[in-house]
């Protein structure tokens, strides 16, 4: 019985998840491994933003502010 709860939670937990990622996914965002995240990070595990990856994001991508286009 406790193995069916388990599994119940753990599979709702997942679909729950699935909106989000296929947003993400969409918006061409893709999932790094663990050491590829930590080698972004310069190996500090509190940084989340990945300031390269932010950087040239930034850098390439045209934003609308106050309805005019700006380049960075």
């Amino acid at each position: 019985m406790m193995d069916k709860i388990k599994a119940h939670k753990i599979q709702e937990e997942y679909r729950s998840k699935l909106p989000a990622h296929e947003l993400l996914t969409n918006l061409r965002w893709y999932f790094l491994s663990s050491e590829k995240a930590m080698a972004a990070r310069n190996s500090k595990v509190d940084e989340v933003v990945l300031r390269q990856v932010q950087r040239k994001e930034l850098q390439n991508a045209p934003l609308l502010f106050r309805a005019r286009t700006t380049q960075y």
